[in-house]
């Protein structure tokens, strides 16, 4: 398989994991052919993601709003700290800048690897596509305060807060139906009563 592909790295250390945008420009119609790959080093050396058992977890937020939470990622090498994003059929539908988060997970820890960008151009052949959010926000937002040690209930009422609150669009429920007890019942109203012949 041919790929175009950008070969970035993330250096873990105490000054920060920011590099901004990388240099890659996707296209739209880039479909099962687009690849960014990640050398992940802690403080210049290689990170071996099989010390502590690390799990990589890669976060993307498109222009148009959509969301893409614990996009797939092939490990290539645990002990080099290589692993390879092959850009998935439904995030290279949506044209515009795309930030991404990589994170290492572990049962215990956690820690933010990288924050980075890239761009999506449109082909100009596609329907505008809609926004999406392909995961359950509330269940990750719970699973995340969890891993994060998170046990203080006002803590987590913030955190689901933050979720609803910025996820609203997509979270949208059924308002309840409001009943009487009269519902479907008739009569005639005299003072605070009901008289028994029209009640029915």
């Amino acid at each position: 398989m041919n790929y175009k592909n950008k070969d970035i790295h993330a250096n873990i250390n105490e000054l920060g994991v920011d590099i901004g945008y990388i240099g890659a420009n996707f296209y739209s119609k880039d479909v099962g052919t687009a690849s960014i790959r990640i050398n992940i080093f802690w403080n210049g050396q290689p990170f071996d993601l099989s010390n502590a058992n690390y799990q990589p977890q890669l976060n993307l937020f498109c222009e148009d709003g959509s969301v893409f939470m614990d996009e797939p990622l092939e490990i290539i090498s645990p002990y080099s700290g290589l692993i390879q994003y092959k850009v998935t059929d439904k995030v290279i539908r949506h044209s515009g800048k795309v930030k991404a988060k990589l994170f290492l997970l572990n049962e215990n820890t956690s820690i933010h690897a990288l924050n980075f960008m890239f761009n999506i151009v449109d082909s100009g052949i596609d329907q505008t596509i809609s926004k999406e959010v392909n995961v359950d926000l509330v269940y990750t937002a719970i699973k995340d305060a969890l891993k994060s040690k998170l046990f203080d209930m006002d803590e987590l009422k913030k955190v689901m807060s933050d979720v609803v609150l910025d996820n609203k669009d997509n979270l949208k429920l059924d308002e309840p139906k409001k009943s009487s007890m009269f519902e479907g019942k008739t009569g005639v109203f005299v003072g605070d009563s009901i008289t028994e012949k029209n009640f029915r």
